[in-house]
């Protein structure tokens, strides 16, 4: 089998060298971990959020990514390929999930992005002003965000530190 390297990126207001999962909060999208992207505009977009919210500095860390860890650690994973009822259940597990422990036993996670947009109609759909079917048709139309969620210490294997810079 051909190794697969991707780059891929992580936005903070944190210079990060070494990943410490105790350290990621509880409440993400797919669960406590540490998330990346492909999508280096999304990582800019969340450190220069981070910065501002915490008066730090941004920083895009970049990290490479060998695909090929999938099967060879024999890790969990979960993939969707976009935002359906599957996604949508998950993502609600996860955000009203506030123990410390994960909802689920998912070494990896990856699949859209609920932005603040996304998370506005799930709290509508949460508060029943809005059906999951129509909220699942409203997403239809939105381009989604990439992540993938690192959520156990045997997933981080998959990365490797390449350098942190300033924005």
């Amino acid at each position: 089998m051909q190794q697969k390297i991707e780059l891929v990126y992580h936005g903070s207001d944190t210079e990060i060298d070494e990943i410490n999962l105790s350290l990621c909060k509880v409440g993400g999208d797919f669960g406590r971990g540490f998330y990346v992207t492909y999508i280096r505009s999304h990582a800019e977009y969340w450190a220069k959020r981070k910065s501002e919210e915490n008066h730090n500095n941004a920083f895009i860390t970049e990290f490479e990514f060998d695909t090929n860890i999938y099967s060879t650690l024999k890790l969990k994973v979960l993939h969707f390929d976009n935002y359906c009822n599957e996604w949508l259940d998950f993502v609600v597990l996860n955000r009203m999930n506030k123990k410390e422990q994960q909802a689920h036993d998912y070494d990896i996670v990856e699949g859209p992005t609920a932005d603040d947009d996304v998370m506005i109609r799930i709290y509508d759909y949460l508060n029943d002003n809005v059906s999951k079917e129509q909220l699942l048709i409203e997403l239809t139309y939105k381009a989604p965000l990439h992540q993938i969620c690192f959520c156990s210490a045997k997933s981080l294997q998959a990365l490797i530190y390449k350098k942190s810079v300033p924005l």
